[in-house]
């Protein structure tokens, strides 16, 4: 079967600083739903109900390799900022805000209130 759709996410320079999730302190963990498959230097996200693939660029690529446990906000910046030392603090966290939120609308990751139902 093909997917309903593909969508290319990465973490970008114009990521948009406005983007807020509720629960950042939550853990975020894999959706039991999604499977990756490596692809060169990025992955290839698979939502097996949705039917929704999603091409991650490198560095998200890094991030959704971090989620192999479950991770906080904070924990998702301070990998991200020690594979790019260059790269300060906000920014991090900004990138990483970003990557979450979109994989959340795709129900490629999750945190324990998602799971619980609470949102």
């Amino acid at each position: 079967t093909r997917p309903a759709e593909v969508r290319v996410v990465g973490i970008v320079a114009d990521a948009d600083p406005r983007t807020v999730l509720m629960g950042h302190e939550l853990p975020y963990s894999r959706s039991p739903h999604a499977s990756a498959s490596a692809v060169g230097d990025r992955i290839v996200l698979y939502h097996h109900v949705s039917r929704a693939a999603i091409v991650l660029n490198p560095t998200a690529s890094l991030v959704w390799e971090a989620l192999d446990t479950p991770q906080t906000l904070a924990q998702l910046t301070s990998r991200l900022q020690a594979r790019y030392p260059t790269l300060d603090a906000v920014r991090a966290e900004q990138d990483v805000t970003a990557f979450l939120s979109e994989l959340t609308t795709h129900a490629m990751v999750a945190t324990a209130d998602d799971r619980a139902g609470v949102r």
